[in-house]
C-alpha cells in the first residue's frame, strides 16, 4: 500500500495492491482516515513529519498512549534514522507490516510504502527481506520524482 498524511494528521491509504494468491489477507481501506500513532505505516508517517506536527499528533492521541512525549520523540527519531519500521499486532490483532518512506530530494515526506500480511504468513527472514526491498523501492521512486 501507499499512504500519505492528510491536513488533519491522519494517514490515508491512496493505493493498494493485493496478492491474489493468498486467501487470507489483511488490507487497509482506501481513503479511510486512520491514526498515525498505531501500526508501521502510521508511525513511519508520523516519524517523518516536522516536530511541531509530531507533537500535535501526540497531544491529539495522548489518552490512547502509555508513553510520554519524550519516549515517543525518541522512538520517532529512531524510526526516521532507521528509514523503516516494522510492527505486529499494533493496530489490528494478527497483522504485521513493514513500512518505509518515500522522501523528496530535500528529505521531505512524500508517502510511505507498506507491505502487510497476516502475522503467521510473515517470517522474520521475510521481514528483513521486505525491509531491504522497501528501502530500495522507496529510493527508486524518490529518484524519479
Amino acid at each position: 500500500g501507499m499512504s500519505i498524511v492528510d491536513k488533519d494528521n491522519f494517514r490515508i491509504c491512496i493505493e493498494l495492491v493485493h496478492n491474489a494468491a493468498q486467501e487470507l489477507r489483511y488490507h487497509t481501506p482506501l481513503r479511510t482516515p486512520l491514526p498515525l500513532h498505531k501500526g508501521a505505516t502510521g508511525k513511519m508517517l508520523w516519524a517523518c513529519l516536522p516536530e511541531v506536527r509530531q507533537l500535535q499528533v501526540y497531544r491529539d492521541n495522548a489518552m490512547d498512549m502509555e508513553e510520554s512525549w519524550e519516549q515517543i520523540s525518541r522512538l520517532l527519531a529512531e524510526i526516521r534514522h532507521a528509514g523503516y519500521f516494522s510492527s505486529a499486532n499494533e493496530r489490528i490483532q494478527g497483522a504485521c507490516s513493514v513500512a518505509a518512506p518515500v522522501l523528496s530530494s530535500e528529505g521531505d515526506l512524500t508517502a510511505v510504502i507498506t507491505v502487510s500480511a497476516v502475522r503467521q504468513q510473515f517470517t522474520e527472514k521475510e521481514i528483513r527481506l521486505y525491509i531491504s526491498l522497501l528501502k530500495n523501492t522507496c529510493a527508486e521512486i524518490a529518484a524519479v520524482y
